[in-house]
């Protein structure tokens, strides 16, 4: 070159060819003389400036790491990049962004080592994707990036937990041994094996057992919601573990009762007297249920087996009661007759069939008076007459054992017996003072009474010679004329209230002048007293006694004073 410019002919590259950074180059520097050139040498020492003209390179695109979690200053790896420059446009720096993670985490140096900047927690995030970035100094700045996916490693540090608690169950009585009743399920955030739970059971008297892996409650003694001292409620713990960490949570498990029982009919069998001409209802069926509660322990009764005799005459209504149905007309001949009852709950558990027995209770048949006759002051028991009674219903049984017969109300001077024979009391009648007495005597089913029906008895009082006839006054003065023959001296009353003969009188006088007179008596009780000779006056006469007697010879006597009259 003319000018001496020195120019490079080839690209210098400082970064490629350490070597060639510092050249040095001889200058010869000649003229054109003639003959001889002259000429001279220089030595030109070139040094190859750097220009920031690579990029900062990441060996690789993508890095993995992983740390274990709640570490807030670990090391996780060294992510160095290269830069080919030098100088200034060799000195890098690193910054982190995030992708899918949380760069604030983590910290990188000058050197490319990346640090956790925190503690990470795997259940929050497990893994963080994470774009690493290089920045050279040079001008203009030039960079790289590369991919960081850090996993975090799991600690066992959760404790595990239930899910949808409070645990409060039901288990029906009578469920079958070694089947599921309830389930419990636990979790644990922690990644396995730290989340494998197992379950452990306790209290509930061995009734129940837990399967460790499943949490399924599985029942393992009979339960009877009416057994003798049924436990009714169990409250268990359940705990759940992942080998370290422990949780425990109570478990209700509520026995409920089932219609398991069979209701039984606590009053059949039985046999009910009804009158034949019933209307109502007769009989009330009684019942119990060994469920218990209320809701298993309703029953209805119905009717199963109809009368033979009476078919359709009577019905039973679900509350228990036994009514004929109308018309309700028996015929005579049917004395009783029977119906099968029996009672269901409501899942069709019924008890065994019972049997009413209905005895057709028919009044018994009586006439409506009887006459009868009895002495006054008879002694005790003297039969007096027999009512007769008949009943249907007594069959081939004895009145006696069939039949009540009572006085009502009852008599001082009557009784009456199951034959119905009616006898005289220890207490005398006086015809004088009752001629006749009325019973009332009730014939009634003996021992059951629902059907009774009356008669009346009337009992005459015969009479007896028992009363003394006796004059009305205790004295007479009677006077007469002298010189009367067959006059009527008097006329005393006397007084016998015995009947008939028994009341018939004969006069009798005595006295000292008793010839002088004569009697002469009526059958209503007079006596007329007669002179049977003249009487002188100036004799001198006595008192005279009249008698009056009966065929029995009672008597009483007064005396008869009687004096001769001018």
């Amino acid at each position: 070159a003319v000018s001496g410019a020195i120019l490079s002919i080839a690209p210098l590259d400082y970064d490629s060819s350490p070597g060639m950074r510092v050249l040095a180059l001889v200058v010869v520097a000649e003229d054109r003389g003639t003959p001889d050139q002259l000429n001279e040498t220089t030595t030109v020492v070139v040094t190859v400036a750097d220009v920031n003209d690579n990029n900062p390179e990441f060996p690789m695109p993508a890095f993995n790491a992983s740390v274990v979690e709640n570490d807030g200053s670990a090391s996780l790896l060294s992510i160095k990049a290269t830069d080919l420059d030098s100088g200034a446009n060799a000195v890098l720096h690193y910054n982190i962004s995030s992708a899918f993670g949380d760069a604030d985490s983590f910290r990188v140096d000058s050197a490319g080592n990346v640090f956790t900047a925190k503690q990470l927690d795997r259940e929050s995030r497990s893994v963080h994707t994470l774009m690493v970035h290089v920045y050279d100094n040079g001008t203009p700045q030039r960079s790289d990036h590369a991919m960081l996916t850090v996993t975090v490693i799991d600690l066992n540090d959760f404790t595990p937990y239930f899910l949808a608690t409070p645990y409060n169950f039901d288990v029906a009585e009578r469920t079958a041994l070694n089947m599921q009743v309830a389930a419990v399920r636990a979790q644990d955030n922690d990644t396995a094996p730290f989340s494998r739970i197992t379950y452990s059971l306790t209290g509930g008297a061995g009734t129940f057992d837990i399967d460790n892996t499943t949490g399924a409650l599985i029942l393992k003694r009979d339960l009877d919601y009416e057994g003798t001292n049924a436990i009714l409620s169990f409250v268990l713990s359940v705990t759940a573990t992942d080998g370290t960490n422990t949780k425990s949570e109570a478990v209700v498990l509520n026995m409920t009762d089932v219609d398991d029982h069979e209701p039984l009919i606590t009053n059949l069998p039985a046999t009910v007297n009804i009158s034949a001409a019933e209307l109502g209802s007769f009989f009330t069926l009684t019942g119990t249920d060994g469920d218990g509660t209320a809701q298993y322990n309703m029953f209805n009764f119905q009717l199963v087996n109809d009368s033979l005799e009476l078919p359709g005459a009577f019905d039973v209504l679900p509350g228990g009661a036994v009514l004929p149905l109308p018309p309700f007309t028996l015929p005579s001949s049917v004395a009783s007759t029977s119906i099968g009852v029996l009672a269901c709950g409501g899942v069709g558990l019924c008890s065994s069939i019972e049997t009413l027995m209905i005895r057709i209770n028919r009044p018994p048949q009586v006439q409506t008076r009887y006459m009868f006759t009895v002495h006054e002051n008879s002694g005790p028991f003297l039969p007096v007459g027999t009512v007769t009674a008949t009943d249907a219903n007594c069959g081939s049984e004895s009145v006696e054992g069939c039949l009540r017969f009572q006085i009502v109300p009852p008599s001082r001077y009557f009784e009456i017996n199951n034959f119905g024979e009616v006898f005289t009391t220890s207490t005398p009648v006086n015809r004088e003072r009752n001629n006749s007495i009325s019973l009332t005597v009730e014939v009634s089913d003996y021992g059951v009474g629902l059907t009774t029906v009356q008669t009346m008895v009337i009992v005459g009082i015969l009479d007896r010679n028992d009363v003394r006839p006796c004059f009305e006054m205790t004295s007479y003065a009677l006077r007469v004329t002298e010189n009367a023959n067959n006059a009527l001296v008097g006329l005393l009353q006397t007084v016998d209230t015995d009947l008939g003969n028994n009341s018939q009188i004969a006069a009798q006088l005595i006295g000292d002048r008793a010839d002088h007179f004569y009697s002469r008596h009526y059958s209503n009780g007079s006596v007329a007293i007669y002179t049977n000779t003249a009487l002188d006056r100036q004799l001198s006469f006595s008192s005279s006694t009249v008698m009056i007697s009966e065929a029995v010879q009672l008597s009483c006597s007064l005396p008869m004073s009687t004096a001769s009259t001018t």
